[in-house]
């Protein structure tokens, strides 16, 4: 099942139509009221059928050495065999086996030239962890045995580096706060930066700013982008960074509510989330969605499955057993996922 529906439909011709700079802001007013308005009238009533599997705890882990408790688990990531993370409230980065079994830490939370004042975001790529510290606004990186090998300071640049991002051949893919584009590729040798993404309008100047957030993949030859409000996900040629597809999640009945919720939105200073995390294993893309029903109420713990390879079709909906969960990976049939109200990192098999 090809998955393009009446949302995507406008969404290419709303971005194809109205670039920012053709439209004053009265006539983007009328055109995001319209546009919501089709989006809304295509959603009543229509929520696709998709299959939903268990997943139930398998092990888990709290703390290490009975001293070092989590907290604020971000960026999960599986790389050469072992589990990547960062917990933001400690400042430090994490390697641990996929058993829970062994552990090394990097990095410190102090003052200190090589400490991190306020870890955010980080990837392993290439035997290299790169982690962002919004602290110094300084992206630091380390080779797999912990040695701190360099240090680049970003503090000149109009970056927003709290989602996802990708090191590609050297180039930080990172997120942009402007309005020429949603992402800047920075090369880490020369320092030359080009911006790129095509940003969505809202009605708003405040909306645009706040809302246009997006983790970013490497997959074969495109960057794909996952917004944290908008049920789209964003194909982009990684050569000339220009949009080659997309696909329309907004049928997912379990993210309807939160998506009504944002369009009936009167309060210009918020929004609200629909995509906690995402990841991509293999050829699968994963969405864990934010949810809000009247059953039990405001809940994190579906993920959306979505086939890349052949049709982008969108696969199953993977139940977890807890209520909340803020960051996940995903590793051939094995997920890990932080479980925020007990503060633990969950090792989840399929029932």
């Amino acid at each position: 099942m090809k998955v393009e529906s009446l949302y995507v439909l406008l969404y290419k011709w709303y971005m194809i139509n109205f670039p920012l700079s053709f439209i004053n802001n009265n006539e983007m007013g009328k055109i995001y009221i319209f546009v919501c308005l089709l989006f809304f009238l295509s959603c009543v009533g229509k929520k696709r059928e998709i299959d939903t599997v268990r997943y139930v705890k398998h092990l888990f882990v709290d703390n290490f050495a009975d001293s070092i408790f989590l907290s604020q688990v971000k960026n999960l990531q599986v790389y050469n065999g072992n589990l990547y993370f960062s917990d933001n409230y400690l400042s430090q980065i994490f390697e641990v086996d996929k058993k829970f079994n062994r552990y090394r830490i990097m990095g410190n939370h102090g003052e200190g030239p090589n400490d991190f004042v306020a870890l955010r975001t980080l990837t392993v790529v290439d035997d290299s962890i790169y982690a962002f510290d919004a602290g110094r606004y300084s992206l630091f990186v380390y080779d797999l045995e912990g040695s701190n090998c360099r240090k680049y300071d970003f503090s000149k640049y109009s970056i927003y580096p709290a989602y996802r991002f990708v090191i590609d051949e050297n180039h930080y893919q990172v997120q942009y706060r402007g309005k020429e584009g949603i992402f800047m590729d920075i090369d880490l040798n020369s320092k030359q930066t080009c911006i790129w993404g095509n940003l969505t309008h809202f009605g708003c100047e405040k909306q645009e700013r706040i809302r246009n957030n997006r983790n970013v993949f490497k997959f074969e030859n495109f960057y794909i982008l996952i917004s944290n409000n908008i049920p789209v996900v964003e194909f982009y040629d990684r050569n000339n960074k220009e949009i080659k597809k997309m696909i329309d999640y907004s049928d997912v009945g379990v993210i309807q509510n939160v998506l009504f919720e944002n369009d009936n939105n009167l309060d210009v200073n918020s929004y609200h989330v629909v995509v906690q995390d995402t990841y991509i294993d293999g050829e699968k893309l994963y969405i864990l969605m934010n949810g809000n029903n009247p059953n039990d109420g405001y809940n994190v713990n579906k993920i959306l499955e979505i086939s890349l390879s052949g049709n982008d079709e969108i696969n199953q909906i993977i139940q977890l057993p807890g209520k909340l969960y803020e960051s996940f990976c995903v590793d051939n049939d094995t997920i890990y996922a932080f479980n925020s109200q007990s503060s633990s990192i969950e090792l989840l098999v399929r029932e």
